[in-house]
């Protein structure tokens, strides 16, 4: 899923129009600006969201550093507004089938890369939830219509009447 996310991501920012290049992880010596490089910062477990399925949640904070040449007019106007434009494109939306939408985190001066001596850059994150593996469920079957629960010690085949339909609220057994 990580390769899919990457892939879609390359894709949206090769879709900008203007955009020259899109690298990942620092890969290119030579940009022709204004590029993107994508980087996968950090993945991070986060069991708050289990999805029941026995999939590992984890969330991963992406990285687009934006860059543009020094000798472009305009410099610090036009990577504010690239970044702006890539991180409404990202927040919200959810870039590969079956993951939760994206979410914008920060955009900011990238002051500190050496390999951009002859240009500026932005960083944009974000971060995307991600559950990897299989589900324990198999797809087969149809989702119960209707479910049924009782209290202990009231459970079982030999108190079959005492279970109720869950609906919205919980029945007052009077116990």
């Amino acid at each position: 899923m990580i390769e899919d996310l990457h892939a879609a991501l390359v894709a949206e920012l090769k879709a900008i129009p203007g955009m020259q290049d899109v690298c990942d992880y620092g890969h290119a010596t030579k940009l022709k600006t204004p590029a993107a490089i994508v980087n996968l910062a950090e993945m991070r477990a986060d069991y708050s969201g289990l999805d029941a399925t026995g999939r590992l949640p984890l969330v991963c904070r992406w990285e687009i550093f934006l860059v543009l040449g020094n000798t472009a007019t305009n410099q610090a106007l036009k990577l504010r507004t690239l970044a702006a434009h890539v991180a409404h494109m990202i927040d919200g939306k959810s870039l590969v089938c079956g993951a939760p939408e994206a979410a914008f985190v920060s955009a900011e001066p990238n002051e500190f890369e050496p390999s951009f001596e002859h240009a500026k850059s932005w960083r944009v994150e974000f971060e995307q939830m991600l559950y990897l593996g299989e589900s324990m469920w198999s797809d087969e079957g149809a989702p119960p219509e209707k479910v049924f629960a009782s209290y202990a010690p009231l459970i079982g085949a030999a108190h079959e009447d005492k279970y109720f339909e869950v609906k919205d609220e919980l029945p007052d057994l009077g116990t």
